[in-house]
């Protein structure tokens, strides 16, 4: 018994090693230093508060937020830096305000890059309330948040007001980077409130034609394979000899393991 435990207690040692996915990217710090390295990479669901680093894959890994990066940047992946931005509060899924709720926080978080462009990027950020979208001209100092809300008009919760503010904008970023033709327009006028939507508009506005939105790619999708003990216990009745009021019921342990994708 002692022999399984102890094997037990190795195979989740090295499985939640494994599970580990360090990519080799580089960080900028608050100090402006470069530093290459890896960095453990995941498919976030929120944007990360914080990312686990190593100089090398054999060194001691540092967590770094805000405070110690400014820019991080997984090779082929994805990208983030730290921003100080208004960060809207209101929810436009589920759980509607009744009237419109135009509240904000102001806080310094990683945005994700989405597009990339030589005159407008697109950024996101994403938390338990929703997902964001942010552009912000290469010529400015800080981005903009995307409007878009969803809200009950007072006195009716039958009807939803829905408020698309963030076609404006794209036309007025359009007309700003002098690049508002009547494809950009189309494109605009059509557009949800979706990455993908949203990259094809920004794509356009730089004159960019040819930007697909990034498919689940295979290759990052890894095996997450999960362990521990399954203790169980046998009960017996009737004529049973291990019915009887002195018969020791034993416990058995067996080793169990489950296979998920991540």
């Amino acid at each position: 018994m002692k022999y399984i435990f102890t094997s037990m207690a190795m195979l989740l040692a090295w499985m939640a090693y494994g599970q580990a996915n360090y990519q080799p990217g580089f960080v900028v710090t608050t100090q402006n230093d470069t530093l290459k390295g890896f960095i453990d990479y995941r498919e976030w669901n929120n944007n990360p508060a914080f990312f686990l680093f190593k100089p090398a894959p054999d060194s001691e890994i540092k967590k770094l937020g805000v405070r110690d990066v400014t820019y991080i940047s997984i090779d082929s992946m994805d990208a983030y830096r730290a921003m100080i931005i208004p960060i809207s509060k209101d929810r436009i899924d589920g759980d509607l305000s009744s009237g419109v709720d135009t509240s904000s926080v102001i806080d310094t978080v990683f945005l994700k890059t989405v597009y990339q462009g030589p005159k407008v990027k697109l950024l996101s950020y994403t938390d338990k309330i929703k997902s964001r979208y942010y552009i912000q001209h290469n010529t400015d100092a800080a981005p903009v948040e995307l409007v878009y809300r969803q809200y009950y008009n007072k006195g009716s919760e039958r009807t939803i007001t829905i408020v698309r503010g963030y076609q404006k904008q794209l036309i007025a970023a359009a007309m700003q980077a002098k690049n508002y033709t009547a494809d950009v327009e189309n494109a605009i006028r059509f557009a949800g409130y979706t990455a993908a939507d949203l990259i094809k508009c920004v794509a356009k506005i730089n004159g960019d034609n040819r930007a697909k939105v990034k498919r689940y790619d295979l290759s990052r999708i890894r095996w997450v394979i999960g362990a521990g003990i399954n203790a169980s216990t046998a009960y017996y009745k009737g004529d049973h000899d291990l019915a009887a009021p002195d018969a020791v019921n034993k416990t058995s342990y067996l080793p169990v393991a489950s296979v998920s994708l991540d």
